[in-house]
C-alpha cells in the first residue's frame, strides 16, 4: 500500500495516524509545530494531546507540510474546522491530483455553517468530491488507543473510494463500515456533539435515565430532519 499523510496532530489525528500503521505497517503524521514535532519524535509520544500514550517506530512525523505530501496516496484531513480553510488551501497545492482526502474532522464552519466537503468544493472545485471521502463514527481517541473496541463509518460518492478508505483503518479493534451518505455523515458528526452537551446536562441537574433517553431519541429524530431537509 502506498503512504498515508495524517494532517493534523490533535488527539484524534494522532489517534488516526496509530490506527493507519496497525492496518498497513506505516503511517505519517504532519504536526504543524516545529518543536513538538522534534519533541514528539525523539519521545515516541505527542505530550499535549495523548500523554502516556507511546506512538510505535511505524509512525513517522514531519513538520515540513510539502514533504508530508509528496508521496501520499491518501490525505487524512485532521485539523480544528476554524483551520481548515486555511490548511487546505496549502494541501491543495501540494498534494497530487489523485490523492484520496479522508475528513477526519466533526464540524461546521464558524459563522457559514459549511461542511468539510462544502469548503473543499468551495475552494477547489466539486472534482475534489470524486476523490473525498468522510470518516466520523462514535469515536474517544483515549478507548481506541487503550485497544478497546470501536467503529467508525466512511462515506463517499464512490463505493470503490469508500472500500478502499476502509481497508486502510482496518485495525485490530477499530471496524469502519461504509456509506454513500456523504451529507449525512458529516452533518451526524457535527451534530452529535449538540446533543452530547444536552445529556451531560442532564446528567448534572440529575433527571433520571427517562430523560436522557428522550433527550436522546428527540436529538437523533432532529438531526434526521435537519440532515434529509438538508440532501442527506
Amino acid at each position: 500500500m502506498g503512504q498515508v499523510a495524517v494532517i493534523g496532530s490533535g488527539s484524534w489525528g494522532t489517534t488516526l495516524s496509530i490506527i493507519v500503521a496497525q492496518a498497513q505497517g506505516s503511517c505519517l503524521l504532519w504536526m504543524h509545530n516545529y518543536d513538538e514535532a522534534r519533541e514528539t519524535a525523539a519521545r515516541r509520544e505527542n505530550v499535549r494531546f495523548l500523554p502516556g500514550v507511546t506512538l510505535p517506530a511505524t509512525v513517522q512525523i514531519e513538520h515540513e507540510l510539502e514533504v508530508a505530501l509528496a508521496e501520499a496516496e491518501v490525505v487524512i484531513v485532521a485539523v480544528p474546522m476554524r483551520r481548515l480553510e486555511e490548511n487546505w488551501r496549502e494541501i491543495a497545492a501540494g498534494i497530487d491530483s489523485t490523492a484520496i482526502v479522508v475528513s477526519g474532522i466533526k464540524g461546521l464552519m464558524p459563522r457559514s455553517g459549511e461542511r468539510v466537503s462544502e469548503v473543499l468544493t468551495r475552494i477547489s472545485g466539486p472534482d475534489v468530491l470524486n476523490r473525498f471521502s468522510v470518516l466520523s463514527g462514535p469515536n474517544l481517541a483515549r478507548e481506541i488507543v487503550a485497544g478497546e473496541p470501536a467503529t467508525s463509518v466512511v462515506a463517499s460518492t464512490s463505493s470503490v473510494l469508500a472500500t478502499q478508505v476502509q481497508g486502510r483503518l482496518r485495525a485490530p479493534t477499530f471496524r469502519t463500515y461504509v456509506s454513500g451518505d456523504v451529507v449525512g455523515v458529516e452533518l451526524a458528526g457535527a451534530l452529535k456533539n449538540v446533543i452530547a452537551i444536552g445529556a451531560g446536562m442532564a446528567d448534572g441537574l440529575r433527571f433520571g435515565d427517562n430523560a436522557k433517553a428522550a433527550l436522546m431519541t428527540r436529538g437523533l429524530a432532529e438531526i434526521t430532519r435537519l440532515g434529509v431537509a438538508a440532501g442527506a
